[in-house]
């Protein structure tokens, strides 16, 4: 028997941005409540990420911001690894 695997694509901003038509700026702005964006854009993007099932990466976020958490990334890490 053979079975196709099927790789799980996370949501992205970028998804979230395409799916409202706005820019991927202003859904990250939306997502870390950037005093620049309205009450209503940031209402419609946590709405919809998390009707699509976003989830936020600390990962790549914390390589980003240039921090390192050995302990945290390890955890992180892990996490994406299955036994």
């Amino acid at each position: 028997m053979f079975f196709k695997i099927m790789k799980h694509k996370d949501t992205t901003i970028y998804d979230i941005a395409a799916h409202l038509k706005i820019s991927s700026a202003t859904v990250s702005r939306g997502l870390s409540d950037h005093p620049a964006i309205s009450k209503r854009t940031k209402k419609l993007v946590l709405d919809t990420a998390r009707e699509m099932g976003y989830q936020s990466n600390l990962f790549a976020s914390n390589l980003r911001k240039q921090k390192t958490n050995t302990k945290m990334s390890m955890q992180i890490l892990l996490s994406y690894v299955s036994f």
